[in-house]
């Protein structure tokens, strides 16, 4: 596992990074692993074990206080400026770390994994300075792993904050729900234009039991096309959420966190319009 599971683009250190300009320093380190190489202005791992199964890596620039030329294997490190506090900050790092895996090692926890996007946290700075992190998880031990062999713990997209959601569903299969009985909502009888609804379908009909018939696949047709079904924009817009989300973890881009921020105003304004419906159905003003 690396110290970080982030990376950033356009100004700091990264794991990815193909077609990108990476300048700013920094330091990332691995577990496990010895082999950290720069191929092209971007860091690369190898998959060597160190002497001490840690590797960090300083990129010369603005943030690494003066580091040389690095290449790291079977080599040793060379032209590398370590100052004492960079050191002892690693240090500490991996200390804590090893103090969490103790922990959940103790505590016989396992990742319960993910589905959608892979990270749970992004900084919201469109400007080129992104940083993606999986800050978030959840963990169960065996006993729970045993009651609900089917959980799933879904990334939901953010809309709001800076980190998305999570659901944790231990029966994905009963989220399977049939459509809502019709009913007449207060805010048609409020629209101007669903009186001509009403009378076209109530004349066409030759009896009360055609007439209702007609009048509610008309209500509904016109609420779909004039008014908009906002439960079905609600998940248009979740969807498009959850591509752009999945766009950013392999391609970020300033242009799609830009989409992403506008996606989740719209999305923002639909939830506003459903508070709104289900207060009517609540019969609350």
């Amino acid at each position: 596992m690396g110290v970080g599971e982030g990376w950033v683009q356009g100004g700091g250190l990264g794991k990815r990074g193909e077609e990108e300009e990476w300048k700013s320093g920094g330091v990332m380190g691995w577990r496990g692993y010895g082999g950290v190489a720069m191929e092209d202005g971007m860091w690369k791992t190898e998959g060597k074990r160190g002497k001490d199964g840690v590797a960090a890596a300083g990129l010369g620039g603005r943030g690494a206080h003066g580091y040389g030329g690095l290449k790291v294997g079977e080599e040793e490190w060379r032209g590398l400026g370590w100052r004492k506090g960079l050191g002892e900050g690693m240090k500490r790092m991996e200390k804590r770390r090893k103090g969490r895996g103790d922990c959940i090692d103790i505590c016989g926890l396992t990742d319960l994994g993910y589905s959608r996007p892979k990270f749970t946290w992004c900084n919201k700075r469109p400007n080129g300075q992104l940083v993606f992190e999986r800050l978030d998880r959840f963990m169960g031990n065996g006993a729970w792993l045993n009651l609900c062999p089917h959980t799933v713990n879904f990334h939901l997209p953010k809309i709001k904050s800076d980190h998305n959601p999570m659901l944790l569903c231990t029966q994905p299969s009963i989220f399977n729900r049939s459509a809502r009985p019709f009913r007449c909502e207060r805010i048609w009888i409020n629209h101007p234009d669903f009186l001509n609804v009403v009378q076209d379908g109530w004349d066409s009909a030759h009896n009360l039991s055609n007439a209702l018939t007609l009048l509610k696949g008309k209500a509904i047709s016109w609420n779909k096309h004039s008014l908009g079904n906002i439960f079905e924009r609600k998940k248009i817009l979740m969807k498009r959420l959850n591509g752009v989300g999945h766009a950013l973890n392999y391609s970020p881009s300033p242009q799609l966190a830009i989409l992403e921020q506008n996606l989740s105003k719209q999305y923002r304004d639909i939830l506003l319009m459903e508070e709104e419906l289900w207060a009517s159905k609540a019969r609350l003003d």
